[in-house]
């Protein structure tokens, strides 16, 4: 099928992932100067942050072609970014010798930019239900035992550009904000649990495996 852009991706955004991303393990919380820096960049993140995301559905038997690691079944493939804005001014920041602000915009984006994939990842997952199918974890280029290399697949088949997104001939996205990633669409049971995909993925040697 031809490839298709989702509207109102709104980030899912996971709080202990960007405490952790800042540095505190869990039952701790910024104060003082970071706590100060975090609520004030939270207040720019509506002017910095455009999530937009491009799929395309692909059949079991076209996926083999790049190695995908569950390819019996139709796949789901997808780029998502948050736009360049932030990644400038977190750079804006650094140049003025500002790091922490620096620091802090730049993992607010990160952040911004996993919630913008997990947003996709639901609405994909909301489309397969409706064609009868059940989408499985989501994986990246480079994560388990999928090669980044594949990462320019995915990008030759998306029309990534019409979203602001581009590879450098290392294979690095920009805006640098940005997650491709693939998901099975199957019509066998899936067995999923909220919150920790970990649970569901196949991939038991994955080196990111939190189980």
């Amino acid at each position: 099928m031809p490839a298709e852009f989702l509207d109102n991706v709104t980030p899912v955004v996971d709080e202990h992932a960007l405490l952790r991303y800042l540095g505190y393990p869990a039952g701790k919380a910024p104060h003082g100067r970071v706590a100060e820096v975090l609520g004030r960049q939270r207040q720019l993140l509506a002017g910095l942050v455009e999530p937009r995301a491009v799929y395309m559905n692909c059949s079991g038997q076209e996926c083999f072609a790049f190695d995908f690691p569950l390819y019996d079944h139709d796949v789901v493939l997808c780029v998502v970014t948050i736009g360049s804005a932030l990644e400038a001014k977190a750079s804006e920041y650094a140049a003025r010798g500002d790091v922490v602000s620096a620091f802090v915009l730049d993992t607010l984006g990160s952040v911004q930019a996993e919630g913008t994939a997990e947003a996709a990842y639901q609405q994909l997952a909301a489309v397969a239900r409706r064609d009868g199918l059940q989408l499985g974890c989501r994986i990246s280029p480079g994560y388990g035992t999928w090669s980044l290399s594949y990462q320019r697949a995915i990008f030759d088949l998306l029309p990534v550009e019409r979203i602001g997104v581009h590879l450098t001939p290392g294979l690095m996205m920009v805006p640098r904000k940005s997650v491709s990633f693939a998901a099975e669409r199957s019509p066998e049971p899936i067995r999923l649990r909220e919150g920790d995909q970990c649970a569901y993925c196949l991939m038991l040697d994955c080196r990111y495996r939190r189980e």
